[in-house]
């Protein structure tokens, strides 16, 4: 079975060609511009192996608040961040302890190993 990705990103252009590169990578991507569609379509049923979302988004709900709800909801079992603010590389998330941040820009390889470590138990270890 193929392993489910949540992707959330705001920027139109990045969420597309993310989708692309994960989609190669042999991955099925659900996608959504900002956080309130993804909680408005996301019913309990959902099951995401990893969510990606980026830290910051348009909409008033950001990354971290997402994360919550989602596993809250019991919808991902892990996320990883996106960002642009090269300052970050781990995230603390209630309960869910920390969630690695991989800084934009990140090349497709990256994003990749990122996802297969996190999907296997690991998360990214920092550079």
């Amino acid at each position: 079975m193929t392993a489910r990705i949540l992707l959330v990103d705001d920027d139109d252009l990045v969420r597309d060609a993310l989708t692309e590169l994960l989609e190669d990578g042999g991955y099925t991507v659900c996608t959504a511009g900002n956080a309130a569609a993804v909680l408005n379509h996301c019913t309990e049923g959902a099951k995401f192996g990893v969510l990606i979302a980026d830290l910051t988004l348009a909409g008033g709900i950001e990354g971290p608040e997402l994360a919550t709800v989602i596993l809250q909801r019991g919808a991902a079992q892990r996320v990883l961040f996106i960002s642009g603010h090269q300052d970050q590389r781990v995230f603390l998330i209630g309960q869910a302890g920390p969630c690695p941040v991989l800084a934009k820009p990140f090349g497709g390889r990256e994003l990749l190993s990122a996802v297969d470590a996190i999907m296997s138990g690991h998360g990214p270890s920092p550079t």
